[in-house]
């Protein structure tokens, strides 16, 4: 782990979260009107899970938005040989420039908002270079409440992030993903406007990071009848150089999960057959400071980076 995020704490080395997404996550509950939910979340909404209804999603946001942000962050702060490679790609992708973040079943965007509030600490602590980065995220999920709950943090970020050099737009997309039909369309809007960007070149020669994160709570037989083939629509529709697919997911006793993933690039010989791409999945435990708890969690995932390049 870098020195910069990590700390000890009672004897055990744990991982600090990014100060940009504690004090936002913090911030933007107190001022919805979740300040007391959020000093309990940890017992009363330990359960808690994403869905449709409003009260679903704001109990997520309470309850799982930090520990979604963490799994996340590890991928980009970790020091570990087996993750070296996906952390070396994932930041070159948002080191510099302009790409297309596809953030599939989004949520409240933890995952990809605490990828760029790690860049913009390693960026002030002078790890990373201050280059320009322009990020324009396609939020993609089922829940309008998440979605806004998304728009709003992302909101609260921007001035920080213009300190670093990071500009961010956001779309919010609510789609099924288990309907193919719908997210067909989706993608060819999304692909539409990107080839009519009004930045010049752009559309051209467009860099996608695919990002897809804790999918696990799915049973395998919906999973293979719903969600797979919006997946590998998705996967084949963003085929483009310097593109990568990033999926991190908590780790759990559902083995066909990973294996799925593997397999899932073994179907793709064009993309298997590139010199260039990378076929990996590596499991990774860590233990991060919960900063309402000011406890120690331990946690493990899996994660995987596939290129996209065509």
């Amino acid at each position: 782990m870098y020195p910069k995020f990590e700390i000890e704490h009672d004897g055990i080395k744990c991982m600090t979260l990014a100060p940009y997404t504690i004090d936002s996550h913090a911030k933007y509950c107190t001022k919805i009107g979740f300040a007391d939910q959020l000093k309990n979340s940890g017992k009363d909404y330990c359960g808690a899970v994403g869905g449709a209804q409003d009260d679903e999603s704001d109990k997520h946001l309470i309850a799982r938005y930090l520990n979604s942000a963490a799994r996340t962050q590890v991928i980009a702060c970790i020091e570990q040989q087996d993750c070296e490679d996906i952390k070396l790609e994932v930041l070159g992708l948002l080191t510099d420039g302009h790409i297309y973040i596809i953030d599939i079943a989004a949520g409240h965007g933890a995952g990809t908002m605490s990828l760029l509030n790690t860049i913009c600490k390693m960026r002030e602590n002078l790890t990373l270079p201050m280059d320009p980065l322009d990020v324009d995220i396609h939020a993609i999920d089922f829940s309008q409440n998440a979605l806004n709950h998304y728009e709003c943090l992302l909101d609260s970020l921007k001035s920080d992030y213009s300190k670093f050099g990071i500009h961010t737009t956001i779309k919010k997309h609510e789609v099924d993903i288990t309907d193919d039909d719908k997210i067909r369309v989706k993608i060819e809007e999304i692909k539409s406007e990107v080839i009519n960007s009004p930045i010049l070149g752009i559309g051209i020669d467009p860099r996608y990071l695919l990002l897809c994160s804790a999918i696990s709570g799915v049973k395998k037989s919906v999973f293979i009848s719903q969600f797979s083939k919006s997946y590998q629509v998705i996967a084949e529709s963003f085929k483009e150089n310097n593109s990568a697919f990033l999926w991190v997911e908590p780790l759990t006793e559902k083995k066909w999960m990973p294996k799925y993933w593997v397999d899932f690039m073994k179907d793709k010989p064009d993309v298997a057959d590139d010199e260039r791409s990378t076929k990996r999945i590596v499991k990774q435990e860590y233990t991060w400071l919960d900063p309402h708890s000011e406890g120690a969690q331990k946690t493990a995932a899996d994660y995987l980076l596939m290129d996209l390049a065509k």
